[in-house]
């Protein structure tokens, strides 16, 4: 084997040397240079993502929350509406029912007039239905006429009773 004949060592070394040389070069002038570069421009773009990112979950956090106040200030709102609004029916409801009250108590106020007029009325005629009544039973069991004012008086004393 050519290479490990010790003739060859030196220019095996030389040529080692001036590859490794010219390499060492070109990897620390041209290509770690630009890597540098490129892991620098994507650590920036990672940094300003971050940053960006912690920006927008601040906003987002403030977003939530004035959300959540929305809600419940809309939640009180139609809470105080409903309230509101139930309010106004009770009262429409007590002033139609104290309409109605009012409505029945004229009605029946009405109806105890005319019944009152009814009875006014119909009281002669009573008493005269009694008072015959009462001379027919007398006339009957006793034999004997009785007068009309007679019979009258007693069909009053017998309705007192």
């Amino acid at each position: 084997m050519p290479q490990l004949e010790t003739v060859f060592y030196a220019s095996q070394l030389f040529w080692l040397a001036v590859i490794f040389g010219l390499l060492y070069c070109a990897l620390s002038k041209i290509v770690l240079p630009k890597a540098a570069a490129l892991l620098d421009k994507r650590r920036a773009l990672t940094e300003g993502r971050r940053w960006e990112a912690a920006r927008m979950a601040e906003e987002a956090a403030r977003a939530e929350e004035e959300a959540r106040e929305k809600r419940l200030k809309i939640r009180e709102e139609a809470g105080e509406a409903a309230r509101t609004r139930y309010d106004e029916k009770l009262k429409d409801k007590a002033a139609r029912m104290r309409r109605v009250k009012e409505s029945l108590e004229a009605r029946i106020a009405e109806k105890e007039a005319s019944l009152q007029k009814m009875e006014e009325a119909a009281k002669p005629a009573i008493e005269e239905a009694a008072a015959e009544a009462a001379a027919q039973i007398v006339m009957r069991l006793t034999g004997e006429a009785l007068d009309q004012k007679a019979a009258r008086d007693a069909a009053r004393q017998a309705a007192l009773l």
